[in-house]
């Protein structure tokens, strides 16, 4: 009866032994597998517009073109 477990073990050692590890536990694809697990990171869009290094200038503010009120003026003095 002893010999028949340990013979059961023996069998249940080597079958999961025999199964090969899947994908997500080795870290690596397998080549006949058609979804991979991991799909690569999307590749950077470049922008359409060219980057500078230096920042644009800073506008300069213009006047307004509504005309400043006049300031009012002692006419005797």
């Amino acid at each position: 009866m002893k010999f028949l477990h340990l013979f059961a073990l023996l069998v249940l050692v080597i079958a999961t032994a025999a199964v090969p590890l899947t994908d997500g536990q080795t870290g690596k694809t397998d080549k006949n597998s058609r979804v991979k697990r991991f799909p690569p990171p999307p590749r950077r869009v470049p922008r359409p517009w060219p980057t500078r290094s230096t920042p644009p200038p800073m506008r300069i503010p213009t006047p307004t073109s509504r005309p400043r009120a006049l300031i009012p003026q002692n006419p005797w003095g």
